[in-house]
Parts: structure tokens; sequence; C-alpha cells
């Protein structure tokens, strides 16, 4: 019983991981709103049909990528911050990760006004848990690089660089299309950088940060 139990579960994590990994392989190639479960069954073992066996929509499946690539991101970040960190080096560590981990990114641009919107309120609860369980060693992160940085500005850091982040990922990243209009509509304009950008607001809200002293 216990066997069998176990390589159901086993097989369940396998096709889960499928559907996940043909989920990604299909949103570095297209748009979100052009991926379908359809297209998505096509790179699995199995048909349409099973794949709701384990999902209902395939928000539900961009959750669980976005639950997977927080918990990436995060383990990086742990991996490489050291113990009184210069601004500059935190900064620098922070944007090259962050922008290692651009998928994410591009998912939370679309989390709150359209993968969250297509979901159960239980799945929904169980994404958020998870989420910010991911989250939880951020507030460790920033204090071993920034001991004397206090935890209701350690926070504001955390809100600034996901606000920074998702603010200017869609202008710094077009697509082949919105490069092309813009080429064509003679706009002098030029595409700015995301790690450039991310790095510079980021500096200055963390140096007014450090800088606070109390009244």
């Amino acid at each position: 019983m216990d066997f069998k139990r176990a390589r159901n579960k086993n097989n369940k994590a396998k096709r889960w991981n499928e559907i996940i990994h043909s989920a990604i392989h299909l949103f570095e190639k297209k748009s979100y709103a052009e991926i379908t479960i359809k297209d998505i069954a096509k790179d699995t073992s199995f048909t349409r049909a099973n794949i709701y066996k384990y999902i209902s929509t395939k928000e539900e499946i961009f959750l669980e990528i976005i639950i997977r690539d927080s918990g990436k991101w995060i383990n990086d970040l742990q991996k490489k911050t050291i113990n009184n960190m210069e601004i500059d080096d935190f900064l620098e560590l922070w944007c090259k990760t962050t922008y290692k981990h651009k998928r994410l990114i591009q998912l939370f641009t679309l989390l709150p006004f359209v993968i969250e919107k297509n979901v159960s309120l239980e799945k929904l609860a169980v994404f958020k848990s998870k989420f910010f369980k991911n989250l939880e060693p951020m507030h460790y992160i920033i204090k071993q690089a920034f001991p004397n940085l206090k935890q209701d500005d350690i926070i504001s850091f955390v809100q600034a660089q996901y606000y920074f982040s998702v603010g200017i990922l869609p202008v710094a990243d077009p697509d082949d299309i919105q490069r092309k209009a813009l080429e064509l509509s003679g706009a002098d304009y030029v595409v700015p950088d995301f790690y450039n950008e991310l790095y510079n607001h980021l500096k200055i809200y963390l140096m007014g940060l450090l800088n606070n002293k109390p009244n």
C-alpha cells in the first residue's frame, strides 16, 4: 500500500513537472495571452483531458511557476549576500540576480490583474501562503547586508524593489513589434536598460533609508 501511494505520488509529481516545463517553454516563445491548455498538453506525455486532473485553469500552472521561480531567486540572493556589504556591491548583486530571474518579474506584472483573477479562492490562498513563505528569508538577507537597517525600512525596501522591478521591466523589455513600432513612430525615445534603471532607483531609495535618522 505504501509503495503504491509513493508510486502514485511520484507519478503525480512527474506529470506536474511536465506541465510546468511545457508552460515555461511556451512562455519563452509566446505571450501569456496566446498560451492555452491545449498548447501546454501538446508538449506533455498525456492528453489535454488528463491535464484537468491536475489543474482547472492555466493560471494555476503559472502560480506554481511563480512559487518555484521566487524560491530560486531568494536562494540565489542568500548564497551571495555577505555581512556588512557596501551599497554598490549589494545593489549589483540584487539587480543582477533579479534580472537573471526575469521571468519572475514578467509574471509579477501579470499577477494581480490577470493570473489571480482566474483561480479559485482556495488555490489563491494556497499560493499566497507558499509565496510569502518563500519571501521570509528576504528580511535576513537585507539585515545581513545592512545590520543597522530598521525592520520598517527593510519592509519598505522590499516593497520598493518590487514596485520598481514591475514598473521598469515592461518598458525596458519590449517585444519585436513594440520595438518596430517605436522605430516607425520616429519618437526620440531610447529603451531604458533594466539593470541600470533598477540599480539607480534602488540606490536613491536605499541611501535614503540608511541615512534616515530617528527623531
